[in-house]
């Protein structure tokens, strides 16, 4: 398998027992507490953020990749001894986003759950707001090991603005992987 893109063909080499010659990254979302929205409501939601990312992921600006490959599952809950932890860095006006972020990547590491997918990524409907440099963002993420192991991600619950998260949510998959996988896209754009 080749893409030109050296560590995108081994993201999921470990959760997938056949190779289709297709760049796929695999996510898991988790819906918490926070979002009240219906099953069929959360669906169309992440179906639209996820046809927008690969739209990006696929895009010259981006990416260029034309055979990437989204896949992805959701969880309309979030495992109750998680929510609690994670309760402990919310508060009505801001998220210790960092916090959130490792004790998701602490929770899926040790569980290994859910098969392993690539991107592990709470959908929350509080303000993604850390009482600083982010405010109201669509979405948060810290983790630059995409391309050696799973990476944590939250995401705004944004249904009127869907294509925006979309777009953040491809932002945070780009800078998720790094500057080597940066760096494997420019040689291969100019090459």
């Amino acid at each position: 398998m080749c893409t030109g893109v050296e560590c995108l063909p081994k993201l999921h080499l470990s959760s997938r027992d056949q190779d289709d010659g297709r760049t796929t990254i695999t996510i898991q979302f988790y819906i918490d507490k926070s979002v009240k929205a219906n099953n069929e409501d959360v669906d169309k939601f992440l179906k639209t953020v996820i046809g927008q990312a690969t739209s990006d992921l696929r895009s010259h600006d981006y990416f260029n990749i034309q055979d990437i490959n989204l896949e992805y599952r959701i969880k309309h809950h979030v495992d109750p001894a998680l929510e609690d932890v994670l309760r402990g860095y919310t508060n009505p006006t801001y998220m210790h986003l960092d916090g959130i972020i490792h004790e998701l990547t602490a929770y899926f590491t040790a569980h290994n759950i859910n098969g392993n997918p690539d991107i592990n990524c709470l959908v929350t409907n509080h303000t993604i707001n850390n009482g600083h440099e982010v405010r109201k963002a669509y979405g948060f993420s810290q983790d630059k090991t995409l391309c050696e192991r799973p990476v944590s991600m939250l995401l705004a619950y944004a249904p009127y603005a869907a294509y925006h998260a979309g777009r953040k949510f491809t932002d945070q998959i780009r800078d998720s992987a790094g500057r080597q996988l940066k760096t494997k896209c420019i040689e291969v754009l100019y090459a």
